[in-house]
């Protein structure tokens, strides 16, 4: 175990506890969300894709030692089981790559007494994504413009428009339209939903579907009363 290695989850980072960490089970892959279906008087079974990937499991194997080791391992427990919900984890054996994770179980450890040290498992319940960092990048994108996702997976952008009047905004062949309308508008197209702010602002917009950045790259273009178009892609992996 190696106390160089980290990982942040609720606000501290394993460092701050003084935990040396393996992580050999951080590598683990979501399965594809599937079917089997069988058919009386047909051989075999058909398999009907539900178009999704279940949650993934990452585990730190995790040890400390030393005089204080029953705090430090009281603070543990506190620190992982107070956190509520999704939040974001991160380790240095993924620098550039963050998962939206929440832990899973009990804290249990296995305490030496004699030796002074403890050693446990921590399992997180991730969702299937591995989000890159520089999807978190804001890009400012001119009419005609592309944008180029580095992997394989399709990836829910939040544009940000600046609107001086009607417009029309076409995203990989998606148009959207915004009448009645001017200034900052958030299109989120993993929540399907229009606002600014607190402000829903979903009836001044018109689309037939959220549009999505595919890999490769995909064209950003407008007319009308856009004054200003930024993307934050969100580009993630599995």
């Amino acid at each position: 175990m190696d106390l160089r290695q980290k990982f942040t989850f609720n606000g501290h980072s394993s460092t701050d506890f003084g935990l040396h960490i393996d992580g050999s089970g951080v590598c683990n892959a979501p399965e594809r969300d599937t079917d089997s279906l069988v058919i009386p008087g047909r051989n075999g079974a058909l398999t009907v894709d539900n178009g999704r990937y279940g949650n993934a499991t990452v585990e730190y194997a995790v040890g400390l030692h030393g005089d204080d080791t029953q705090p430090r391992i009281d603070a543990v427990r506190e620190w992982l089981l107070t956190a509520v919900g999704y939040r974001r984890l991160e380790d240095t054996y993924h620098p550039d790559e963050y998962r939206q994770a929440r832990y899973s179980g009990s804290v249990e450890w296995d305490i030496n007494r004699l030796a002074r040290c403890g050693e446990a498992t921590l399992t997180f319940d991730c969702w299937p994504q591995r989000f890159l960092k520089s999807g978190e990048d804001v890009l400012t994108v001119a009419s005609g413009g592309k944008l180029y996702n580095p992997t394989g997976c399709a990836a829910l952008p939040l544009i940000r428009l600046t609107l001086t009047g009607d417009a029309k905004l076409n995203v990989g062949g998606v148009q959207m339209s915004v009448a009645g309308y001017t200034g900052p508008m958030w299109i989120d197209c993993d929540l399907q939903d229009a606002y600014y702010n607190n402000t829903n602002l979903n009836k001044y917009l018109t689309a037939p579907e959220f549009p999505v950045l595919r890999a490769g790259a995909t064209q950003v273009s407008w007319s009308g009363g856009i004054a200003k178009c930024e993307v934050v892609p969100r580009w993630w992996r599995l």
